[in-house]
């Protein structure tokens, strides 16, 4: 006797969904607009070349001059990716030259994409916690400017410190503001410089290696007119890449030069 019972199939759940590596994270959208905007500002940022804890020898006359012409003991340039600031350039007795991006005060310039001045950071919960402020630096003040570049990317921070709080320093915005504009057209040139050399390194490549064939090509119709001449067998036809390629052999069966002897 066979019992047939009729045990409706159990749904199956439908497979995870695929993530690719290059995707953006699950985000709302405010916050992914924020991090695909990181991510462009990272790849501009990567065609300076700079983020890295070598100092730029040409930001040393900005850095100097800052603290004589507003009266601070330390200034600063920043250079910020997405884990680290580097000081790229300074001026007075800075703690340290790399660390990790949380615990850098240009951080904070970096998330308000604006001038920020703090008269006293032991009174400011944004940065009393920064090892600067509640290490053995004991700074107090801090104003910093955001480096932007021409299409509105920001590269880093350029910044004032002192261990001495200051109340009265709201006029040094614009201050901030023109010797930061100033530390991006420093970049900009050096950007622009590093591009005309490869360039020109390109071109120059190039052009020796037209001039080889060509040079190749001469001694292969001379060749086959047979007209030879020494200089050019010698050192065109038993030595040129390019007229080997020509030809399609490695290397020649006979040596020409005898023939000359």
């Amino acid at each position: 006797l066979r019992l047939r019972l009729n045990v409706p199939p159990r749904p199956s759940s439908p497979p995870p969904p695929r993530l690719s590596r290059s995707a953006a994270p699950t985000l709302p959208d405010s916050a992914r607009e924020c991090w695909a905007s990181e991510q462009r500002r990272l790849a501009v940022l990567a065609r300076y070349a700079v983020a890295d804890p070598s100092p730029e020898p040409a930001f040393a006359p900005i850095v100097q001059m800052l603290p004589r012409v507003l009266g601070y003991s330390m200034a600063a340039i920043t250079i910020v990716d997405d884990a680290f600031s580097y000081v790229k350039g300074f001026a007075g007795e800075l703690p340290t030259l790399t660390c990790e991006r949380e615990e850098s005060m240009c951080d904070e310039v970096m998330r308000a994409a604006d001038c920020v001045v703090v008269p006293n950071a032991a009174f400011d919960s944004r940065f009393v916690a920064k090892p600067v402020v509640a290490g053995a630096s004991h700074v107090r003040f801090y104003a910093g400017a955001p480096l932007v570049t021409a299409d509105g990317y920001i590269l880093g921070v350029l910044s004032v410190l002192d261990s001495r709080p200051d109340r009265a320093a709201a006029h040094l915005v614009s201050t901030l503001e023109e010797f930061a504009s100033m530390a991006v057209r420093l970049l900009e040139a050096r950007l622009t410089t590093t591009l005309l050399e490869a360039s020109f390194a390109l071109s120059r490549r190039l052009s020796d290696e037209v001039f080889d064939t060509q040079q190749g090509m001469q001694a292969l119709a001379s060749c086959l007119l047979g007209v030879f001449d020494r200089q050019l067998a010698q050192v065109y036809v038993c030595e040129s890449a390019a007229f080997r390629r020509a030809v399609h052999v490695s290397k020649l069966p006979f040596a020409l030069t005898e023939t000359f002897d």
